[in-house]
């Protein structure tokens, strides 16, 4: 809603159509490990789409008994 000084329409409705590009493919989109199945390693591929300028990519976890970490596979577009 945007408000203004008219008396007649002090308030309007304002809707924003807005593009916001994809700049990165995540898969698979979330691990999971079943209750009781011994740890493994999993792994997420991050590809970063359309020459989206990335200087630094981390990972951490919540969990100090999961390690995270990340490799970087093609410079700036692929990780790990």
């Amino acid at each position: 809603m945007v408000e203004s000084t008219d008396p007649e329409s002090p308030q309007t409705s304002l809707a924003l159509k807005v593009h916001i590009p994809v700049v990165a493919r995540v898969r698979p989109s979330f691990l999971e490990w079943d209750l009781g199945e011994s740890p493994s390693a999993q792994a997420i591929n991050v590809t970063i789409l359309n020459d989206f300028p990335v200087h630094a990519v981390s990972a951490i976890s919540s969990d100090p008994r999961i390690l995270a970490r990340v490799e970087q596979m093609v410079p700036s577009k692929e990780y790990g």
